[in-house]
Parts: C-alpha cells; structure tokens; sequence
C-alpha cells in the first residue's frame, strides 16, 4: 500500500515520496507514537479521506526532519510522543518559511494543553480529542483534501485556457 513512497521515522526517501504524490491531492505528514492508531489513520487518510500520507513517526527530532524535507501541506500531531513532544514540532512547524497546516490529535485536551498548542498557532477548531473526536478531525481533512483538489482544478483550467 505505502511502498517506497513513504517515510516511517527512519530514512527519508524524499523525491520518490513527492513523485508519488497525485497533484492536486492534500499532503499529510503524522506525527503519533501509537502504530496501531499510525496504521489506522494512514489507512484511513489515504483510502477514506483522499489524502496523500508522505509519512509518520513517533519520535519529535524525526519528525521535525522529515516535515522540513517533505514539506507537507498538513501536519497532524500528537502531543505526547516516545521521544520528545508534540510541542516541538508545532514550534518547527511555525517557524517554517512554507508552514503546513498543523492540526493536534491527542489524549490530553485540557484547557492547559489547548491553549499551549493554540499559542504555537494551532486553532480550536483544530485540536482534537482522540477519545471522541477523530470523527471531526476526519472531517476536516476531507474538507481541507477537497479546497486543495478544487483548488489544483482551478489552476490547471486556467492554465489551459492561457495555452489555447
């Protein structure tokens, strides 16, 4: 299902994972320490939500690496990882010349962790609870993959209008 194309917290194969990228599809780099749930959601991104997964790790420092390499458009985030924290990569991902979309899914939504990852840019409307609303954040994703489609759609119309 994955094949070459993807990165799995170890070396990253970046220009065959960008090459097997559709344009037009949304990009999405997950960042969560349970491989359970990791094959659940890259399943479920990819064959539900019409996603393009480039990768995913449980390890913040990898993960930090990989996203400045695959650049992608949506970062999804937990906040509690093996090694290092969520935390860390929302801070990379903010301070990104070309910033992904970041999006928190976790166990821990107290008001105190919401309003830590609200303050590295993450908004309430994207920080979700794993327990009862992975629902919602799919939703999203299915919103944000269709803008992004939409808006492919649109530019090459009007790049093929330009050559006629």
């Amino acid at each position: 299902m994955l094949g070459s194309s993807f990165h799995c917290g170890g070396r990253l194969r970046v220009e065959e994972s960008i090459k097997h990228a559709r344009p037009g599809r949304l990009t999405v780099y997950l960042v969560e320490d349970s491989a359970i749930l990791s094959k659940l959601l890259v399943s479920t991104l990819q064959s539900d939500l019409g996603a393009h997964v480039v990768g995913y790790s449980g390890d913040a420092e990898a993960a930090i690496a990989a996203i400045g390499e695959l650049k992608p458009d949506v970062v999804i985030v937990d906040l509690v990882l093996h090694t290092g924290n969520g935390f860390e990569v929302l801070t990379a991902c903010r301070d990104m010349d070309a910033a992904p979309a970041r999006i928190v899914l976790t166990n821990h939504s107290t008001a105190a962790y919401r309003q830590a990852a609200h303050k590295l840019g993450v908004a309430d409307e994207r920080y979700f609870d794993k327990t009862t609303q992975i629902g919602a954040m799919c939703a999203l994703i299915r919103q944000l993959a269709a803008a992004k489609l939409a808006d492919s759609n649109l530019a090459d119309a009007k790049r093929n209008h330009r050559d006629q």
